[in-house]
């Protein structure tokens, strides 16, 4: 069978979880048999794992940077070529980007990513145009639009809800997936301890990047109020290199550090390609999330912490509450509430037992969502078409 995937921005830097989740896919379909080909704003043509990646050299790099110009040249190149594949596969957080399908000579099934629903308080600085077209982009006007002839595929059952209900009734749930036998595996961490320099004995792990919906500030301001009664707890902040605004934020948060005296108890890791070993390490992961603004409502960084078996403190956020269970395999606490947040940590902190069965009882939720239950269900999906 041939697929086509397409969406905004699928192909490389790979730092992110709605490309690596497609990666992931298209990989795993490749070793089944399929031929999978991968549509994107990029320059050029190229091969991955197996895959043949076209590059539509349009639009630019930013989500939101000229994304109807990148719409219009998706759905120009389906009209020409859709009907050489069996399946034509939308992938994005945004229902907008389900209508292209409309164009495709082949059944099509578009992954929704999060809810559709208005975008909130999270872009009130940006510009008045900008808002309206996210506002757009994130309605079901766009899914009513594209139900016809698309069919629609939710990540979690928080994001089926958000479809208009007859439609909802008859869109499968397929979750996010996740490399499980990958974040299981027992890796080295000595090394890294000593890199690291903290003289630490435990370590707290911010999961997420610096972009200001995923609360990194509420992060630094929950370790100043541990390490009043943990003083050799270190902090470990990684960043990933997707945010267009990266270097300013890293300012304001590496600012904000200092202000808060964590001068040698935090440490910006940036990206890091034995992101295993970082897990392992890390004694609690952390994912302080403010909102899930318009990428995925499951973080892969929770589902990967999950399968390496750490313990988990989570905010109400996204389905992270669905994923995440009070007292049974993580904590979670109120977004925003940094003196709850500081609460959590040094509750697992200081409790060994209550920690290690978080753990356990984590990654074996984690396997649920592994890839080859995942990969199978779209096989399914893909037959009955």
């Amino acid at each position: 069978m041939k697929l086509l995937f397409y969406g905004l921005s699928l192909g490389p830097p790979w730092v992110e979880g709605l490309r690596n989740t497609v990666r992931s896919l298209g990989r795993r379909l490749v070793e089944r048999g399929f031929d999978v080909t991968v549509l994107s704003r990029g320059v050029g043509d190229a091969l991955f794992d197996g895959m043949r990646y076209v590059g539509l050299n349009v639009g630019g790099e930013a989500y939101s940077e000229n994304a109807s110009i990148v719409l219009a040249a998706i759905t120009r190149w389906l009209l020409r070529h859709s009907g050489s594949y069996d399946v034509v596969h939308g992938h994005s957080s945004f229902p907008l980007i389900a209508l292209p399908g409309l164009a495709s000579r082949a059944p099509s099934v578009f992954t929704l990513y999060s809810p559709a629903e208005v975008v909130g308080g999270i872009l009130t600085d940006s510009p008045l145009s900008h808002r309206m077209i996210l506002r757009f982009s994130k309605s079901s006007i766009p899914v009513w639009a594209a139900s016809p002839k698309v069919v629609f595929v939710a990540i979690s059952e928080g994001v089926r809800r958000t479809l208009p209900r007859g439609l909802a009734a008859r869109s499968p749930v397929i979750p996010v997936g996740v490399e499980f036998g990958r974040f299981s595996r027992r890796v080295d961490v000595g090394y890294l301890r000593s890199e690291l320099g903290l003289g630490c004995d435990r370590f707290v792990l911010f999961a997420g990047d610096v972009t200001p919906w995923k609360g990194g500030e509420d992060f630094l301001v929950a370790a100043s109020l541990v390490l009043r009664e943990a003083a050799e707890t270190g902090f470990l902040f990684l960043t990933k290199g997707t945010y267009e605004y990266e270097e300013e934020r890293l300012r304001v948060l590496k600012g904000l550090a200092q202000r808060l005296g964590l001068t040698g108890r935090v440490a910006f890791l940036g990206r890091r390609r034995d992101i295993e070993a970082v897990y392992q390490l890390s004694d609690v992961v952390v994912l302080p999330y403010r909102s899930m603004f318009s990428f995925m409502s499951t973080p892969l960084s929770l589902l990967e912490a999950m399968s390496a078996g750490r313990p988990i403190v989570a905010s109400r956020v996204g389905d992270m509450p669905s994923i995440v269970r009070e007292g049974g395999n993580g904590l979670l606490f109120d977004a925003g509430n940094t003196a709850q947040l500081a609460s959590k940590i040094l509750y697992i902190l200081n409790n060994k037992g209550i920690a290690k069965r978080l753990g356990e009882e984590a990654m074996r939720s984690a396997e649920a969502y592994d890839w080859s239950k995942v990969v199978q269900s779209y096989i399914e999906l893909y037959s009955k078409l």
